[in-house]
C-alpha cells in the first residue's frame, strides 16, 4: 500500500485528498458525484486493496460500493475525525503553513477580517488555494442558510415574557432563549437553583470519601438540550470575553481558564447562566451583573454579536 486516501463527501461532490506515506506529499481533488466517478477515480490514482477513509454521514452506502467495485477497502470514520486527516477543520491552519497568519482576527470568517482573508488566500500555492477557496465557498453557504432559519425561528417562535428575561443574561439571544423555556417549561418544578443548574447538566459528578472531595465529568443522564444551549450561550462569553473584561462571567471565565483549562471555564460559565436562569425568573427581573454595582449586564442580542 502506497497511499493514504480521505474522503470529504457532500450531497453533489467529494473532497479527496491523497497523501504519499513515504513522502508525505499531499494531492487534493474534487469529484462530482456522479455513476461510476468515484471508481474510476480511484483505479486511476490509487493500488487495488488502498484502504479509504469515509464519512459516517447520510449518503455514504453507494460511495462504499464504488469504493468495493474499485477493488480499495471503505473505512468508515468519524466525521471529525476526516476532516482532522484532511487538515480541514478550518482555512486559517493552511495559511499558517505557509506563514500568512491573519493580523488582529478574533473573527478570520467576519465581515471586518474578510478582505485580509482573501488577500492571504490568494498568495497560497495553486492548488492549495483552489482547495480553501472551495471551503470558503462552503462557508458561505452555510451563513447564507443559518441566516434563513434564524430568520425563520424568529417568525415562529413567540416573545414570551420569560425568553426576555433570558435575553438579558449575558452569550443568550432569541434562539438559545427559546430553546431554554421549551426544555425547562414550569420554572417551580425546580426547588433551588442548584437543582436546576444540575437538570441542565452543568454540574459534575461529587464522589467523596474518606474525608476527600473529587469532582469529575458532567453527568449523562441530564437534559441534553438544556445542557447545550448554556454551554453555546458560555462559548460565546469566551469568544468576547476580552471586549467585555468588566463583566462577572468574562472574569469567571478568565479565572477558571487560567487555572483548570477553556473547558472547565466554558463549564463554570455555563452553570453560572443556568443558576442565574431560576433566579431572573423566579424573581421576575432582568439579570444584574454580579461585577457590577449598577445597572444591567449587556447581555441577549448584543452579547451574541460583540
Amino acid at each position: 500500500m502506497r497511499d493514504y486516501i480521505s474522503f470529504d463527501s457532500h450531497k453533489h461532490y467529494t473532497l479527496c485528498e491523497i497523501e504519499d506515506r513515504r513522502t508525505g506529499r499531499a494531492r487534493q481533488f474534487r469529484i462530482e458525484h456522479g455513476p461510476g466517478v468515484i471508481r474510476e477515480f480511484l483505479c486511476r490514482h490509487a493500488e487495488p486493496g488502498t484502504p479509504v477513509a469515509v464519512e459516517a454521514i447520510g449518503n455514504w452506502y453507494w460511495i462504499i460500493d464504488e469504493i468495493e467495485q474499485a477493488g480499495m477497502r471503505p473505512v468508515l470514520v468519524h466525521p471529525r475525525k476526516a476532516k482532522l486527516m484532511m487538515g480541514m477543520i478550518n482555512i486559517t491552519s493552511a495559511l499558517a503553513k505557509y506563514g500568512l497568519q491573519l493580523v488582529g482576527a478574533s473573527d478570520p470568517y467576519g465581515k471586518r477580517r474578510r478582505r485580509q482573508l482573501e488577500f492571504r488566500l490568494a498568495r497560497l500555492p495553486e492548488q492549495t488555494r483552489a482547495m480553501n477557496a472551495l471551503l470558503l465557498e462552503q462557508l458561505d453557504s452555510l451563513d447564507v442558510h443559518i441566516d434563513a432559519t434564524e430568520r425563520r425561528i424568529r417568525r415562529l417562535v413567540e416573545r414570551t415574557p420569560e425568553m426576555l428575561l433570558l435575553k438579558t443574561l449575558p452569550g443568550i439571544g432569541n434562539i438559545l432563549a427559546a430553546a431554554v423555556c421549551l426544555e425547562i417549561g414550569d420554572i417551580d418544578r425546580f426547588a433551588s437553583a442548584e437543582r436546576l443548574a444540575s437538570y441542565a447538566g452543568t454540574t459534575p459528578r461529587v464522589h467523596s470519601s474518606g474525608g476527600k472531595t473529587r469532582y469529575g465529568r458532567l453527568r449523562p443522564d441530564v437534559n441534553r438540550y438544556l445542557r447545550w444551549a448554556f454551554v453555546e450561550a458560555a462559548n460565546s462569553v469566551a469568544v468576547h470575553h476580552k471586549r467585555r473584561p468588566e463583566r462577572h462571567v468574562s472574569q469567571l471565565y478568565l479565572r477558571i481558564r487560567q487555572r483548570r483549562g477553556h473547558a472547565k471555564a466554558v463549564g463554570a460559565v455555563a452553570r453560572h447562566l443556568a443558576e442565574a436562569t431560576y433566579h431572573v425568573w423566579t424573581r421576575q427581573e432582568p439579570y444584574r451583573d454580579p461585577a457590577l454595582k449598577k445597572g444591567l449586564s449587556q447581555g441577549g442580542e448584543s452579547a451574541d454579536a460583540s
